[in-house]
């Protein structure tokens, strides 16, 4: 899978650096210093974030209707971009399209058109509750290093020390106060808070939502940014994972005790992988993750050579051919040297060929035959003569007239 590193001199190349189709992987941008860092940067949606180099979030989409960005999204996999169910509430899959690979708007686009949307059936409006639709893609999306799938969290609740280095991206507005979407894609770096704590600043928080910012204010999510990615390093494997799908905040972006709230990723996996198995193009989490399959090779590494019969738990292999030189068939038994032996008979490993009989020559059986034979005639000869003898016959006389 993904195991190459790009160089960060070839930032933007669309060339294929064989990092194959693995989830969460990225070139590393970090260390790398920015461009035009002496500008303001209390901008975007991604309110006092910064700029984003290409290929630093691949797999961040534009969602777009009339050829205008409205909200974000990410791509799962070649087939589906995961978002925000509030961005489709008047919007249909004809109208909507999704641009793949971009950094910066402008006349060259990669536009993938949509097939279907896939709403929550539980989605409400009015709470913004289980805020959290699927796409399905036309046709397929050919990775590259500017476009690459994120990976998703377990199933579940998401346990918070597991994840550190989180990541808001999108094109927003420069302020709470501008509406105006940015074109350049930009990123905030922000902490996740604790459910109970951020209760307490939105009483209609539910267990499907995650807070993300900053507890006395700063970098933040805000208008146009709906539908992006939350995304995490997760501490046991060091890959990128959406946890969060941007949904809903205060007007007042990234202010003292006003965090953005997102939608919990964990909490939607299983339906995740439900509603794409439905559509026939499913979403199979662990054939994304890169870790996993890397997890895998090192397994093998440590495992023993197994065997055809290594099936049997706690019994000794054994070869299937045993390396055992030829025995004949018959050996050691005296036989007529005029009559063949009985050789060459094949051997089945384990199981001798001929039981230890002694071989009669067939001569013999045919000499001792033919005296049984003569000796009964002899003895009937005998037996005959010796009655005559005991029964004489008168003598045969003519009489005379």
């Amino acid at each position: 899978m993904c195991h190459g590193e790009m160089d960060p001199t070839k930032a933007g190349s669309t060339e294929d650096l064989s990092l194959g189709d693995g989830c969460g992987f990225r070139a590393d941008y970090d260390k790398r210093p920015l461009k035009n860092t002496s500008r303001n940067i209390f901008q975007s949606r991604i309110v006092a974030g910064s700029e984003a180099l290409p290929g630093e979030w691949p797999w961040t989409v534009s969602i777009q209707e009339r050829w205008k960005h409205y909200c974000g999204g990410s791509i799962l996999n070649a087939w589906w971009i995961l978002s925000a169910a509030h961005c489709f509430i008047d919007s249909s899959s004809y109208s909507v399209k999704v641009e793949v690979g971009v950094t910066y708007f402008q006349q060259k686009k990669e536009l993938k058109r949509v097939k279907t949307i896939f709403s929550h059936p539980l989605y409400d409006p009015n709470k913004l509750d289980y805020d959290i639709a699927l796409l399905l893609l036309i046709e397929p999306i050919q990775f590259n290093v500017l476009k690459r799938p994120i990976c998703l969290p377990a199933a579940g609740e998401l346990e918070y020390d597991d994840w550190h280095t989180c990541y808001v991206v999108g094109w927003g507005t420069v302020d709470y106060n501008n509406y105006r979407v940015e074109r350049k894609l930009r990123k905030a770096l922000v902490l996740l808070i604790k459910f109970k704590t951020c209760q307490d600043w939105y009483e209609q928080l539910s267990w499907n939502m995650l807070c993300a910012g900053h507890e006395e204010g700063g970098p933040s999510s805000c208008q146009g940014d709906s539908g992006g990615p939350l995304v995490c390093k997760y501490v046991k494997d060091g890959l990128w994972y959406e946890v969060g799908i941007v949904s809903w905040g205060p007007v007042a972006c990234g202010e003292k005790e006003s965090p953005g709230v997102y939608t919990l990723v964990s909490r939607f996996v299983n339906w995740t992988i439900e509603t794409t198995a439905a559509a026939g193009k499913p979403y199979v989490p662990d054939e994304q993750r890169l870790s996993k399959e890397e997890g895998d090779e090192e397994e093998e590494e440590e495992e023993p050579p197994s065997t055809t019969l290594s099936t049997v738990p706690n019994v000794p292999v054994v070869p299937v051919v045993p390396d055992v030189p030829d025995v004949p068939a018959v050996c050691d038994v005296p036989v007529d040297p005029d009559v063949p032996a009985v050789r060459d008979v094949p051997v089945v490993s384990g199981v001798p060929a001929v039981p230890d009989v002694p071989v009669v020559p067939v001569s013999l059986m045919f000499l001792l035959s033919l005296m049984i034979l003569l000796f009964l005639l002899s003895l009937l000869s005998l037996l005959s003569v010796m009655s005559q003898l005991s029964n004489p016959s008168p003598p045969n006389c003519k009489l005379s007239k």
